[in-house]
């Protein structure tokens, strides 16, 4: 896990991530490192926590970017947008959607973002080529993740992991 840790501090720069977002409007109107540990969460989103925890416990130098980067403007592009909700929300957790002309919106129950991709790779990759080749919003691969047995067995394991990156390349 040590060697680990290495990796993962050098998959970003931190403070550039961190003056990008603590620029924006968001910073002022939520609190999410609060939301990040909901009561009935197991671990919460320790990853989520450290980028926000800085803003909220730290003395990170922000300057809001001008108002008019601040203010979401409409797009024609045409655009997938693939919201993972919770229990029986029905809407986008934001209004973002209203902003994309030409936007489709999938929303996938019970899923995080990550589980988008990672639980159900060939009905992600099914989604993403309709709407690539033919405009095509298809998530009907998709199948309720409630009702498939889990198996939490991390891949590639922290020994995979470890062995990769120790050994000579």
């Amino acid at each position: 896990m040590a060697a680990y840790w290495g990796q993962i501090v050098d998959w970003f720069n931190w403070g550039d991530m961190a003056a990008k977002t603590y620029c924006t409007q968001t910073v002022r109107t939520r609190d999410y490192e609060a939301e990040m540990d909901p009561p009935n969460s197991i671990i919460g989103s320790p990853l989520s926590k450290l980028g926000w925890g800085m803003l909220k416990y730290g003395d990170w130098p922000r300057k809001p970017l001008p108002p008019i980067y601040r203010t979401p403007q409409e797009t024609d592009v045409e655009t997938l947008l693939v919201w993972a909700v919770r229990g029986d929300e029905t809407e986008p957790t934001g209004k973002e959607a209203r902003y994309f002309k030409h936007g489709q919106v999938i929303r996938l129950k019970d899923m995080g973002h990550m589980d988008v991709g990672s639980l159900q790779p060939q009905a992600a990759h099914h989604l993403e080529k309709r709407f690539f080749l033919e405009g095509v919003a298809d998530a009907s691969l998709y199948q309720s993740i409630t009702e498939q047995a889990r198996d939490f067995a991390p891949r590639p394991s922290f020994q995979e992991l470890a062995k990769q990156m120790l050994s000579p390349k």
